[in-house]
């Protein structure tokens, strides 16, 4: 079966041009008996003050799947912090830097307004962040106008009016996310660590992204490890 498995890789390769990460789903359709679903997990990368954006940057919403690559789900303009980043104490008015996990979501109904129909409430100050001293709470990833936060993440409430990025919202996130998914905040980032919304990342990129996942480490590490690809 594993050889007739690399058979039908290669073949799918050579006689319908598939990339490496089209023709490993293309194959795990033909062997289910369902309709092919391939989320295992998303997580979200947000990038601060990326050059090409004309707001505070841009979210990414991305898809580590079963057949062992991560795809761009989608991507959507956000703002951060007014003082941008990163945070380091109380009322600074910055957004902080590193690794998070989603720690609550709240509805409207569980709060202010002003936070649109989500608020996705993160893990700062984490465990590095109390060795170094951090200080601050509250940090979530919220809807409403796309203006500068006191350290929070503002994405729109609706769909975005530009088609590139899609159908991605605070709502939209909220359905495929969940409590413990966890939330890259970077200022830096090698660009084949991201892409545009319905690419698939390379081999390399995949590996790359399901490492840190899986381990933890201090901002310095992450950046050095998003920018050695």
């Amino acid at each position: 079966m594993k050889k007739f498995c690399i058979i039908l890789f290669f073949m799918s390769i050579s006689i319908f041009g598939l990339t490496g990460c089209s023709a490993t789903r293309w194959i795990f359709q033909l062997f289910t008996s369902e309709e092919f679903s391939p989320h295992v997990e998303y997580f979200l990368v947000f990038h601060p003050n990326e050059t090409s954006s004309q707001f505070g940057g841009y979210g990414y919403l991305m898809d580590y799947s079963q057949d062992g690559y991560v795809y761009v789900a989608g991507k959507f303009p956000c703002t951060y912090g007014e003082k941008g980043v990163p945070k380091t104490k109380r009322g600074d008015r910055k957004t902080p830097l590193g690794k998070y996990r989603i720690e609550l979501i709240r509805s409207k109904e569980d709060q202010y307004n002003q936070f649109g129909p989500y608020s996705i409430l993160i893990d700062y100050p984490n465990h590095f962040d109390i060795i170094a001293r951090r200080t601050g709470s509250g940090i979530s990833i919220h809807g409403g106008r796309i203006k500068p936060t006191n350290g929070c993440i503002r994405i729109l409430n609706g769909t975005s009016n530009k088609p590139k990025f899609g159908k991605v919202n605070i709502t939209e996130i909220v359905k495929r996310c969940q409590t413990g998914d966890i939330v890259f905040i970077v200022d830096s980032i090698n660009a084949k660590m991201l892409g545009e919304p319905g690419e698939c990342l390379s081999e390399e990129a995949s590996r790359k992204w399901i490492y840190l996942l899986e381990n933890e480490m201090d901002y310095l590490e992450l950046l050095q490890e998003l920018n050695s690809l």
